[in-house]
């Protein structure tokens, strides 16, 4: 992790020195190292940690595909959230109804 932490501060000094991404022709180096990054976040190769500190980078940008990547998780993390919400809805209204049936049996027996 070492190695990685360094690479990261230089691929943030090279971004912050130029005011541009490294590319082939001026910082293979840090070029390849920034494409093998977003290669293990689709992935999944990247830790949390990893993942907040490219995140916190200046100038860090995903490609495409883990674009894509991205938004696919966020999509799949809000559809879990609604499913969730949606059995809560369904218990509370399942005690709600029960509440009513025990309200109208009472009013029936008076």
């Amino acid at each position: 992790m070492p190695d990685w932490i360094k690479m990261r501060a230089e691929w943030e000094d090279y971004y912050n020195k130029n005011n541009d991404y490294p590319t082939l022709s001026n910082n293979n180096k840090l070029y390849q190292w920034q494409k093998y990054q977003n290669t293990k976040f689709e992935a999944g190769l990247l830790t949390n940690e990893q993942i907040d500190a490219l995140n916190k980078t200046n100038g860090w940008f995903w490609d495409d595909r883990a674009q894509i990547h991205i938004l696919q998780k966020k999509k799949e993390d809000l559809l879990k959230e609604v499913e969730d919400l949606q059995h809560v809805l369904n218990a509370q209204l399942l005690i709600m109804q029960q509440n009513t049936d025990t309200i109208n049996s009472v009013r029936k027996s008076n």
